[in-house]
């Protein structure tokens, strides 16, 4: 009997975890990515000793899914637990919070940067945060959803005050998701809670790019092969794609695609029309721009992150230290900091060149690290757009709505950050769920 062929369409994370798991369920696999380089947003460069990533940076401990892939592909001691230290921006102060443990506590007490009556309000939120344990996750969407009933702004103001939506939700939120934090979801308030500030960050050592390296050693994959159309072919389908060679296509028994999802009813027009108009219409991008600062000197802050609320930091959004994030990502003594724009603020400004995106964020870093700017040994500038799903009220209900209409027998799955959680561990949990959905289709149920 031979093994069945299936392509992977996109070598992020999403992508490359369901080819590794889809090869180790006994098929023949390729993975098609229409760049010249694999990792999708988490793909990292290197230049005069410093590793760059290009978009995403900050991992959290509770992880599991990417933990368990990156020991199965020989790289789990690339993982390690970076100082446990955040910075929140409050009038161009940063005030510096342990993040985990009673030092977290302790901290959060002391701090000025909520007075001890909005401290004492936070105590609301108590019982709501207790339900909401059980129901946020990276999978089971449908259950998740539940949460998905107002935004972070409207709940403050029902449960909360002004003080904690400007000052502390919202900087944490919109620092970790780039868009403006009192917007989102009430569910990626507790979704965040639980599964990024109590659990704690994950560092890494050298670029981000580790993860998705190792995997693509594992497989077949073929860079600069963009894929142009799937279409069905009795249970199995057809890919069609342009690669160094020029235009080829073949039939296959299985696909994956992993495109953003405003491009999926491009390639795959044979969509039921529902998911095209969820994917389509239903779910808003958000589009994200990323500036890396190699230093000739490391700042002198504890903080491994410092998040600032829509305007604080003018375009600021996320300040990432990335030399104490990442051992290895900067020559010993120097330093490298990455900074992420909001979504708000770059969007009408998307037309800007690199030089004057640079020239702005530098401006606005200066309001906490005065002098930087004399340190800067040079610039990397990367653009994402769309980056990630803004995960607004309503969002959530919509992905349920999406994996109820999706067919986990279907010959052509779909995965990628708009499938659940957007973050690094929902991607691979979403490629992973459609190498067994897939998996099981192929193998009679018997993967």
């Amino acid at each position: 009997m031979s093994r069945p062929r299936v392509i992977v369409v996109g070598a992020g994370v999403a992508g490359l975890s369901a080819a590794f798991r889809l090869q180790q369920q006994g098929c023949v696999v390729t993975v098609l990515e229409a760049d010249d380089h694999v990792g999708g947003k988490t793909a990292s460069i290197r230049r005069d000793g410093f590793v760059l990533n290009t978009g995403a940076t900050v991992l959290a401990d509770s992880y599991t899914a990417m933990r368990t892939l990156a020991r199965e592909a020989g790289v789990g001691d690339r993982l390690v637990a970076p100082p446990a230290v955040i910075g929140v921006v409050r009038d161009d102060r940063v005030h510096e919070l342990r993040a985990a443990g009673l030092g977290a506590i302790v901290d959060f007490a002391r701090t000025p940067l909520l007075s001890p009556r909005s401290k004492l309000r936070l105590l609301r939120t108590f019982v709501d945060l207790l339900r909401s344990r059980a129901k946020v996750g990276f999978d089971r969407v449908e259950v998740s959803a539940v949460l998905d009933t107002e935004s972070v702004g409207t709940y403050c103001d029902r449960k909360l005050d002004a003080e904690i939506r400007d000052h502390l939700l919202g900087p944490v939120l919109g620092g970790i998701y780039v868009v403006d934090g009192p917007s989102l979801s009430v569910l990626a308030l507790w979704f965040t809670i639980w599964k990024v500030l109590l659990g704690g960050l994950l560092g890494y050592r050298g670029g981000l790019d580790f993860f998705a390296r190792a995997l693509a050693d594992r497989l077949d994959v073929q860079t600069s092969s963009r894929v142009t159309a799937v279409t069905r072919d009795g249970r199995g389908a057809v890919v069609a794609w342009e690669g160094p060679d020029g235009p080829r296509s073949e039939r296959v028994d299985g696909v994956v695609l992993t495109v953003p999802a405003p491009r999926v009813a491009e390639i795959f027009p044979e969509l039921d029309p529902s998911v095209g108009r969820l994917l389509g219409d239903a779910l808003e991008p958000a589009n994200y721009v990323s500036i890396r600062f190699a230093l000739s000197r490391r700042p002198a802050g504890r903080s491994v992150l410092t998040v600032a609320g829509t305007g604080q930091l003018g375009s600021l959004a996320t300040i990432s230290y990335e030399h104490q994030l990442s051992p290895g990502s900067a020559p010993e003594g120097k330093g490298l900091i990455g900074v992420l724009l909001y979504h708000e603020w770059v969007t009408p400004r998307w037309d800007w060149t690199d030089e004057e995106l640079v020239a702005q964020a530098l401006n606005d870093l200066e309001r906490i690290e005065p002098g930087i700017g004399e340190h800067v040994e040079f610039t990397q500038v990367d653009r994402w757009s769309p980056a990630a799903l803004r995960a607004v009220p309503g969002s959530h209900r919509t992905i349920a709505e999406l994996d109820r209409l999706l067919d986990p027998a279907d010959s052509v799955q779909l995965a990628g950050d708009y499938r659940g959680m957007q973050s690094v561990n929902g991607s691979i949990v979403s490629g992973e769920t459609a190498a067994r959905n897939l998996g099981w289709t192929l193998f009679g149920g018997r993967t």
